[in-house]
């Protein structure tokens, strides 16, 4: 359930004027069904790829709950790191 509340969260977060986060639904509790999410054999996110959607915003620090996460891509991600060195 973590990884919901984690991904509810990112989408909180975000603008989405093209609403291609429809379809993440807290009521859906399976991700690994939700668009532009992979996840691994075991069912735990590893991918988010979210790139060429029109996102903006900032990135929620939820996303620290996704512990077997390893590749984003975003278009705003230089934003957001930009924002962390600041």
């Amino acid at each position: 359930m973590l990884p919901v509340l984690a991904l509810m969260a990112i989408k909180n977060e975000l603008n989405d004027p093209h609403n291609v986060l429809e379809n993440w639904d807290s009521n859906f509790v399976d991700p690994c069904r939700w668009r532009m999410i992979t996840c691994n054999l075991d069912g735990s996110v590893s991918v988010l790829e979210m790139s060429s959607q029109n996102l903006s915003g900032t990135l929620s620090s939820w996303i620290g709950n996704l512990t077997n996460l390893q590749f984003i891509t975003m278009q705003f991600l230089v934003r957001f790191l930009q924002q962390l060195e600041a």
